[in-house]
């Protein structure tokens, strides 16, 4: 329930709200502004119909659906491509190592692609919003760049595992945060 109060503290405080209502009013009246405030905040914007079910359950039961409502959806695959070995690059001639490497790279590239198509969707979706906005908040957090990471696989690895976090408390992913801040510390550009 600490989650809850502070939910709706986070929402009601960042609006200035009338003076003569009461406090009780206040805290759990919520009309289409601040449903379509707290959509914004907690996710990306209403979708059809987002508003009107807001304003049914009323502040403190969507604040509570939005906590507590997770999506059941199947995780992204990913491929683990492994870059061609340089001992056997080197027994290639120039025309066959530039092949495997365009070969491996291509395969590479399509698998960021599509898993950002996939996020893309998850975002716009609205499935689980406040998941996939705090998901993108540690991603801008933990910064990481392909151009430093090389590889496909470790990127997604870790944007997996800030999804799997993304609404953790702090003490609960400190071990998963260390391995987000070795990542990133190796790759992050400035």
């Amino acid at each position: 329930m600490k989650h809850h109060s502070f939910a709706i503290a986070l929402v009601l405080s960042s609006r200035p709200a009338p003076r003569r209502r009461s406090l009780a009013r206040q805290l759990f009246a919520l009309d289409a502004t601040r449903a379509e405030h707290l959509l914004n905040r907690a996710g990306f914007g209403a979708r059809t119909g987002d508003l009107e079910r807001a304003q049914a359950l009323g502040q403190e039961a969507f604040v509570a659906q939005l906590l507590e409502q997770r999506a059941d959806v199947v995780p992204y695959f990913l491929d683990r491509y492994e870059e061609p070995p340089r001992r056997e690059l080197r027994e290639l001639n120039e025309q066959d190592r530039q092949k495997v490497q365009g070969e491996y790279r291509e395969k590479d590239r399509r698998q960021l692609i599509e898993y950002t198509g996939w996020w893309m969707d998850r975002m716009l979706g609205g499935e689980d919003p406040l998941c996939e906005r705090m998901v993108l908040f540690w991603h801008g957090l933990f910064t990481s760049s392909i151009d430093s990471v090389k590889n496909s696989y470790q990127l997604l690895q870790q944007d997996q595992l800030l999804r799997a976090n993304a609404l953790a408390t702090t003490a609960s992913c400190s071990p998963a945060s260390s391995r987000i801040r070795r990542c990133s510390r190796t790759s992050t550009t400035t």
